[in-house]
């Protein structure tokens, strides 16, 4: 599995990036490296790994306040320059059925 060097260009809007930090699927640290390199660029990204989920069963709560705020015309928020980013580790907040 080779890093694909995505992103090339900034974006064109803002991000949302949702991953487990137990995703066999997609590498952390290839994920981890996009977002710092669209954070580079400028880009407006809201990064979050999920502690103890894998690929595909993220806590979707994250998702759905982000799309709440678009919705609302809130400004994006960017973990691109908080204390512990640019991809912030949190502990999931709601349990998913098995």
């Amino acid at each position: 599995f080779q890093m694909s060097g995505l992103p090339r260009t900034p974006a064109s809007a803002p991000m949302l990036v949702l991953q487990g930090d137990q995703d066999q699927l997609i590498p952390n640290a290839w994920t981890d490296a996009a977002v710092q390199r669209a954070c580079d660029m400028g880009s407006i990204v809201a990064s979050f790994v999920a502690i103890g989920r894998g690929h595909g069963d993220f806590d979707p709560t994250e998702a759905l306040d982000w799309i709440q705020q678009r919705f609302r015309g809130d400004p994006p928020a960017s973990t691109c320059t908080i204390e512990g980013g640019p991809s912030i580790r949190k502990v999931p907040t709601m349990t998913l059925p098995e």
